[in-house]
């Protein structure tokens, strides 16, 4: 009877280890069968992760296309800038010019008039002094005709130059506001893509290797996550070699077998699936670091197009100034015209046929017989 009673038990037991080999090896089927499903997730978010990649080559050349064009445009920008500034000089160089003339002119008249009054004879004809007087008020009008149409000259000049010079400042401020407005907006959408990829890759960790061990992504940080996922799968592994141990000495030889091999398959897909971990957070952190590489380039590079900008409109203020002082020396001139008009005027108030010349130098008077 006893010996029925252990055989019974004996049978009893080998049906539990039984069902027991039949359930761990229904789990590894379902295990195998996510496995595969999560390969075919993997590939597929790998073929989309390529096609970013591509487009974001695509986005690249057209930005460096962009880069291109814009120093061109600056270099045309600066050789605007040389010729305006070379126009500034020789209408600078010719105001001058005309402003010695004036004085010159000015400066001979008043002695040519002084030394003709003091070479006249007292019984000098009055008509004679009357045609050199004449003569000398026609070659100061044709002087001051020709003063004058060079002014107007200089003056167009001037205001071209100006227009110039805010039609440049005007394609500066559009160009400087369009890429301020088109860059910043590249670069968010850039680091939305990068922000929702990195997500997705996280979640592809979550849903792969924490299945495993029933460790769903959290609220918590995601190097949190990581180091409880990593602890969560090492104590499933001791309290599975925990039970193995255990329930090892009642197992037979056949189904100790098994469950080796089992053992070893486990193992396997464990050590693939933190290899895989592994790599997966290695490419991460790359790919954030080759980010902010880029972006800090970026911003070196706006950074430096924006110096240039600035200093273009130095140069532009610089030759606003300097227009502003050519027009002073237009004003000048304007009243120095003006000064010799009113001496002109006097000298044919004091002509010959009052019978009396009296110099502006001198204190004696000629009086006509």
């Amino acid at each position: 009877m006893n010996e029925y009673t252990s055989l019974k038990n004996l049978v009893d037991e080998l049906n539990k280890e039984v069902a027991k080999f039949e359930q761990f090896k229904k789990e590894q089927d379902e295990l195998e069968q996510k496995l595969l499903a999560k390969e075919a997730e993997l590939a597929e978010k790998s073929a989309r992760l390529a096609a970013a990649e591509t487009e974001k080559q695509v986005l690249v050349v057209q930005g460096n296309g962009r880069s291109a064009e814009l120093e061109v445009e600056n270099a045309e920008l600066r050789q605007k800038l040389v010729e305006l500034e070379r126009k500034l000089a020789e209408a600078t160089k010719a105001q001058s010019d005309v402003l010695a003339e004036l004085s010159a002119a000015r400066a001979q008249a008043n002695e040519e008039l002084v030394v003709l009054k003091r070479s006249q004879p007292v019984d000098a004809a009055p008509m004679k002094n009357a045609n050199v007087n004449d003569g000398e008020i026609s070659n100061l009008r044709a002087e001051n005709n020709r003063l004058q149409q060079k002014n107007e000259e200089l003056r167009k000049r001037n205001f071209k130059i100006l227009d110039d010079v805010a039609s440049l400042e005007k394609q500066l401020r559009e160009r400087i506001s369009s890429d301020s407005a088109a860059q910043p907006s590249n670069a968010e959408v850039e680091g939305d893509f990068c922000r929702a990829q990195l997500l997705e890759e996280r979640k592809l960790v979550a849903s792969t290797i924490g299945s495993i061990v029933n460790s769903p992504l959290n609220d918590s940080s995601y190097d949190d996550y990581i180091n409880g996922l990593a602890k969560s799968l090492k104590s499933a592994l001791k309290k599975a070699k925990k039970n193995q141990a255990v329930d090892g000495s009642n197992i037979s030889d056949d189904r100790q077998a098994e469950l080796d091999n089992y053992r070893s398959a486990f193992h396997s897909l464990v050590g693939y699936i933190l290899m895989f971990l592994s790599l997966l957070l290695s490419q991460i952190e790359m790919g954030v670091n080759e980010r902010e590489t880029f972006y800090k380039d970026k911003v070196a590079q706006l950074e430096s197009e924006l110096d240039k900008a600035n200093g273009v409109i130095a140069s532009a203020n610089r030759l606003r100034k300097e227009l502003r002082e050519c027009e002073f020396l237009k004003k000048q001139i304007q009243a120095l015209r003006k000064c010799l008009g009113q001496s002109r005027e006097g000298t044919e108030i004091a002509s010959p046929r009052s019978g009396t010349v009296k110099s502006d130098e001198s204190d004696w008077e000629v009086v006509s017989h």
